[in-house]
C-alpha cells in the first residue's frame, strides 16, 4: 500500500480529461486505461500508429473497382482489409483474460486483444479514415457497427447477420432486445474496459491491481455503492482498515439507494474492531 496513493489510480487525470472534452476521445480514454496495465504509455507513438493505419484505410477507400484485388467495395471492406487481412488483428482466444488484451498499446504490438479493445481500434482507425464506426455492447460480447452493418472485430471483422446477433445474445443467456444493438457512448466503453481489468485481477487474486481498477471506476462514479463496498473489501484484505472504514461509512450514507443497511452496519463494526486491535 505504501507505493500506491488511494484515490489516485494510474491514468485518472488523463481519463477525466478525455471524457471531459466537448467530444469525448475514445483513443485517449483507452490510453488512460492502459496505464493500469503499464504506467509508462507512449501516447504519441500509439496515436501516430493509429494515424498511419487510418491513412492506409483512407487510401484503400479511394481505390476504384478497376484497381485490382486491393480495391475496397466500401469503407468497411477497406477497414477490414487493412486491420484484419494485412495487419492480422484478431481476437485472443488462448489467453483471453490477459491484461495485455485490455491495453490498446499492447494490442497494437501483439495484434491480439479482447472484443472491446479491438472494437476501439477499429473505431479509432475508422474515425481517422472518415468512417463513423460505433461500439455495440452486447451482453457477453462487444462488437461494432458502421452505418447499419454490424461486424465482429474479435472475429477478424466478420459481418454479422441479424440471426447471428441474436445468437450472440442468446449465448449469454439473455433475452434479445433491439435496444442491445444500439451504440454505446464513450464513457460506457471506458467503464466496461476498466471493469474487464478489475475482473481479471480479482480472479487472479491481484488485489492491489484490482484496487487501482476500482479506484478508476470510482473516479467516474464516486458514489457507486457496489464499487465502494468492493474497494472497502480490498482495503481490508490489504490491511488498510481506516480507509476501508471511510468507504463503508460513506456507503452507509447512501444506503437508502444501496440497500442492506444492516449488512453495512455489521461490516463497519467488524472493521472498527480490527482497528481497535491495532491500538
Amino acid at each position: 500500500m505504501k507505493a500506491y496513493e488511494l484515490g489516485q489510480p494510474p491514468g485518472k487525470a488523463q481519463l477525466l480529461d478525455a471524457l471531459g472534452r466537448g467530444e469525448p476521445r475514445l483513443d485517449l480514454c483507452a490510453l488512460a486505461i492502459a496505464r493500469l496495465v503499464s504506467p509508462e504509455v507512449d501516447d504519441a507513438a500509439v496515436l501516430e500508429t493509429l494515424d498511419a493505419l487510418g491513412a492506409r484505410v483512407e487510401r484503400r477507400r479511394s481505390l476504384g473497382p478497376e484497381s485490382g484485388p486491393l480495391a475496397a467495395k466500401d469503407g468497411l471492406d477497406a477497414l477490414v482489409s487493412v486491420l484484419a487481412d494485412e495487419e492480422g488483428f484478431s481476437g485472443d482466444a488462448h489467453t483471453y483474460h490477459s491484461p495485455d488484451n485490455s491495453s490498446l498499446p499492447r494490442v497494437l504490438e501483439r495484434r491480439r486483444g479482447l472484443p472491446i479493445t479491438l472494437s476501439v481500434l477499429y473505431a479509432e482507425v475508422g474515425r481517422r479514415a472518415g468512417l463513423a464506426v460505433e461500439g455495440v455492447g452486447l451482453p457477453g460480447h462487444f462488437i461494432a457497427r458502421l452505418g447499419g452493418v454490424y461486424f465482429d472485430p474479435f472475429g477478424g471483422g466478420r459481418r454479422l447477420s441479424r440471426d447471428e446477433l441474436e445468437a450472440l445474445v442468446a449465448r449469454a443467456q439473455v433475452a434479445f432486445s433491439p435496444k442491445q444493438l444500439e451504440p454505446v457512448p464513450v464513457r460506457a466503453i471506458a467503464w466496461r474496459m476498466i471493469n474487464n481489468l478489475k475482473g481479471t485481477w480479482l480472479q487472479q487474486a491481484e488485489n492491489e491491481r484490482a484496487l487501482q481498477a476500482v479506484d478508476l471506476l470510482l473516479a467516474l462514479e464516486p458514489n457507486h455503492p457496489a464499487e465502494l463496498r468492493l474497494r472497502a473489501s480490498l482495503l481490508v484484505d490489504l490491511g488498510a482498515f481506516v480507509a476501508a472504514l471511510a468507504d463503508l461509512e460513506h456507503c452507509l450514507k447512501l444506503a437508502k439507494d444501496a440497500g442492506d443497511e444492516a449488512g453495512l452496519t455489521r461490516a463497519i463494526e467488524a472493521v472498527r474492531g480490527r482497528i481497535g486491535q491495532l491500538h
